[in-house]
């Protein structure tokens, strides 16, 4: 698998680059990483269910960034923890103490903003897997509809690669100095 780069996480979220280095900036798990001149940042699966997550509290929610950098913490544990996998997923986010918990369905609640996770979970697999799990699922049930060449398998979802840009060779100017 490539490795997942900030210009992803923008694609994933809707940010601008300017509005995701903000966002991270102010999350202590982000804000202390060493970076490289001209190295681009990597981050991990985890990482990008994260961010993912804490920019939709942001936007869909409304939280303010300060509320989400609080929450940053307790939500990076509760995903981090083993689990299957389940559909009706969701976390609790409790604003008033900044703690959350994750559940396999949504209880009734006395306080607290109820996020489901299957929107997410979906959008970061349609965007990284060639072919989202959906369809996959999909695939393997209906297997006439795939030995019918009348009838052809979508084209592979997510993020295509782009062609190479064909660059021009550098050609010094008149009346630029010669520097080599």
């Amino acid at each position: 698998m490539r490795p997942i780069i900030v210009s992803d996480l923008c694609e994933l979220t809707g940010y601008s680059r300017d509005q995701m280095r903000g966002l991270l900036a102010e999350l202590p798990r982000f804000a202390c990483r060493r970076a490289e001149a001209r190295v681009a940042r990597v981050y991990s699966s985890h990482d990008v269910v994260l961010v993912v997550l804490l920019c939709r509290l942001e936007t869909i929610y409304g939280l303010k960034r300060s509320v989400v950098s609080a929450l940053c913490e307790s939500i990076a544990a509760a995903l981090a923890a083993p689990r299957e996998a389940s559909k009706q997923a969701c976390l609790i986010v409790r604003v008033h103490d900044a703690t959350c918990e994750y559940v396999d369905a949504a209880p009734l609640i006395d306080d607290g903003l109820v996020v489901a996770l299957d929107p997410i979970f979906l959008a970061i697999d349609t965007y990284l897997l060639p072919t989202p799990l959906v369809q996959r699922d999909m695939r393997l049930l209906a297997t006439s509809e795939l030995s019918n060449p009348t009838n052809p398998v979508p084209s592979v979802a997510g993020r295509q690669e782009r062609p190479a840009r064909k660059c021009a060779p550098y050609q010094r100017q008149r009346g630029q100095p010669n520097h080599g």
